[in-house]
């Protein structure tokens, strides 16, 4: 009789557990959905960069979007020694802006490319080529989806997406 009692006993600390665990896993399904806080659908956004190099100083940096879906795309250098040369940039197609990044003009649709952010790079007044031992150019580029659909509303337009990328909204895991 006490063994009975016993496993009738565990047996429903086993199923009071269980429903617990249960519970908790369901609770946090609904509340991880309820979370999100918008749905919106979500496509590939690859792109990289590409240079035509004829020397140090012709220099054509581009951007071409490898992804399935159309993206607006910005590009932005660093020189190492920004004192020796100058850069001739933002080239057609390009417009620069006060956050330090060159924004291309439209979207980019699957296989096509930016023009060149710049073509040539020259030496500053007063420098020789000899002191170019240690330039480097660096180029750095980021790429989000040219249209949203976020909760119904269908964004197209290429500042309130990058705005929206900017204020943490767009994260990575949700673009590129």
């Amino acid at each position: 009789m006490k063994k009975n009692l016993k496993l009738a006993v565990v047996g429903a600390l086993l199923v009071a557990v269980l429903g617990v665990c249960l519970a908790g896993t369901t609770f946090a399904y609904f509340t991880d959905a309820d979370a999100q806080g918008g749905y919106y659908r979500l496509g590939s956004v690859d792109t990289e960069i590409r240079e035509d190099n004829e020397g140090w100083e012709i220099k054509k940096p581009s951007v071409t979007n490898t992804g399935d879906t159309s993206c607006y795309v910005r590009m932005r250098y660093d020189i190492s020694q920004s004192n020796l040369v100058e850069v001739n940039a933002p080239a057609q197609g390009w417009s620069a802006s006060a956050d330090g990044w060159f924004y291309y003009n439209k979207a980019l649709e699957p296989g096509e490319s930016t023009t060149p952010l710049f073509d040539t790079v020259s030496l500053a007044e007063g420098r020789e080529a000899d002191e170019l031992a240690n330039l480097r150019i660096s180029l750095y580029q980021e790429a989000v989806q040219a249209e949203l659909n976020i909760d119904g509303t269908i964004y197209t337009d290429a500042e309130e997406i990058w705005n929206l990328y900017e204020s943490g909204f767009l994260t990575e895991s949700s673009s590129s």
